[in-house]
């Protein structure tokens, strides 16, 4: 008798032993899971053709992948781009969104209803602003009478081609034509000539660039005046150089600037959900970079965001306060 009450004892002992392996193994994080209700957290992505729709669509899997250990699940929503996506996270469609730094600040600097609800999350890299043309354009003032691609309304190539013109002093009514093609039909209008120049912001090196270079196209370099007027309006760009060579047509560096790559998320959303959710892009962000060539090498922590002159949510300050 006593024999087998050693027994059932010794297997109660090694199930709860079990159970709590189990629970360690499934919860790597430390994440305590018995007061958090599952999160679902709506991911406005970008137009799947740009920039930033395969960002968010890995992070969304990532986050996904680990939802038993979190709580968190993500849904992926495609919107029209960078700019749609912070109004319609000041408008609560999304919990979550990515959007460009510039975007970001300018959209809520004159909040009339008080300060904005929003809050830097993660700082993801910087993406150049390119300046393509055809070869035969060679200055500013050759753009006067010429076919120019505004880009996709809601993108952030569209904010940030008014920018340039803005700086450079130029009106759409200077141009011969003024066209809306989104990222996915830049290259293959240029190559049928009915675009001649315009702005697009994207890493390098990329397939729309090198599809335009191979169309007898070129990049042109901002005119440094121009620039500097770039810089005031865009404070959370830097300036930078596309060296020689990163394309084959590319035979000298060109003088451009770089705008910040963001997730952002609403204040109202629980710290709790927001410190899983970096916890989570932080643990794993080398996996995600690898895949992905439009964000920094490097897991940008709370240094690099200061230079982004926005609030951050506390979920995330926590998150990035926590060493790795």
């Amino acid at each position: 008798m006593k024999r087998h009450f050693k027994k059932i004892y010794s297997l109660i002992l090694l199930c709860l032993f079990c159970n709590l392996s189990f629970s360690q193994a499934k919860n790597p994080y430390g994440f305590d899971n018995i007061d958090f209700p599952n999160k679902l957290l709506r991911f406005g992505a970008g137009t799947k053709g740009g920039l930033l729709y395969p960002i968010a669509e890995s992070i969304c899997k990532l986050i996904n992948k680990n939802q038993d250990a979190s709580r968190i699940r993500c849904v992926l929503i495609e919107t029209p781009g960078a700019e749609f996506n912070v109004m319609a996270l000041e408008n609560e469609s999304f919990e979550i969104s990515i959007t460009q730094g510039d975007n970001l600040i300018r959209m809520t600097a004159d909040e009339e209803d008080g300060p904005t609800a929003l809050r830097l999350v993660s700082l993801l890299g910087y993406a150049p602003v390119n300046l393509f043309a055809r070869k035969e354009i060679n200055s500013i003032e050759d753009f006067k009478g010429k076919k120019y691609n505004a880009n996709a309304p809601g993108t952030g190539s569209a904010m940030t081609g008014n920018d340039f013109l803005n700086s450079a002093n130029l009106d759409k009514k200077d141009f011969g034509s003024v066209e809306y093609f989104p990222s996915s039909q830049i290259a293959s209008n240029f190559c049928d000539k009915n675009i001649d120049f315009g702005i697009y912001v994207y890493p390098h090196p990329g397939q729309i660039i090198k599809n335009i270079l191979d169309c007898d196209g070129k990049l042109l370099s901002i005119p440094k005046n121009v620039l500097s007027s770039m810089k005031e309006n865009i404070p959370s760009s830097k300036e930078i150089t596309i060296p020689k060579g990163v394309y084959p047509k590319v035979d000298s560096d060109i003088n451009s600037i770089a705008v910040p790559m963001v997730l952002v998320s609403t204040s109202n959303i629980s710290k709790e959900a927001i410190f899983r959710f970096v916890t989570i892009l932080k643990t794993h962000y080398g996996l995600v970079a690898s895949r992905l060539p439009q964000i920094s090498r490097d897991f940008l922590d709370l240094k690099d965001m200061s230079e982004i002159d926005f609030n951050v949510h506390d979920g995330a300050t926590r998150a990035l306060s926590v060493s790795k």
